[in-house]
């Protein structure tokens, strides 16, 4: 599954524009206890529950989830600046209140400066592969059969009914 977004920011106006647009990505398919699931922000690497902040020039961003068999990977252009944070809640339980993971949101930065009558284009697109795993049963232990007696022939019940 391939989908994307781009940005068209235009400065129809008559002075130059200089701004910082973001935009952010929560991705909710990974989980914090699994160990072979990690996020790659160009060289830099990370695991779905701890942050990671000011990888620049960033091209491609890959998630990767062992535990779920999938991998999206996010194509960058131009290169931004990317921050990736864990999104957590927090619950009332039995036992007090506690603090659950819920998602991760990765966030691209662009610090872009437009001139007047033109326009900048900011491009995300994701690629999504996913593997279809069918779970692993565990069988029973065969039984042993009993073993039937033998039914008697037909002329000796007969004989026996006399």
């Amino acid at each position: 599954m391939a989908a994307g977004v781009r940005y068209r920011l235009r400065n129809e106006g008559e002075d130059t524009i200089a701004l910082t647009f973001t935009s952010a990505s929560n991705v909710a398919f990974v989980g914090e206890g699994n160990a072979g699931d990690l996020i790659t922000l160009g060289t830099r690497k990370t695991t779905p529950g701890k942050a990671l902040e000011g990888a620049r020039n960033v091209t491609e961003i890959l998630v990767h989830s062992e535990a779920r068999h999938f991998d999206i990977t996010f194509a960058i252009d131009p290169p931004a600046e990317t921050t990736v944070q864990p999104i957590y809640a927090i619950a009332n339980s039995e036992e007090g209140f506690e603090r659950l993971y819920e998602q991760t949101e990765i966030a691209c930065s662009w610090n872009v400066t437009i001139e007047p009558d033109s326009h900048v284009d900011l491009e995300i697109r994701a690629t999504a592969v996913g593997q279809l795993v069918e779970p692993e049963l565990i069988k029973p232990a065969a039984r042993r059969k009993r073993t039937a007696a033998a039914p008697a022939p037909a002329d000796t019940v007969a004989r026996s009914k006399r």
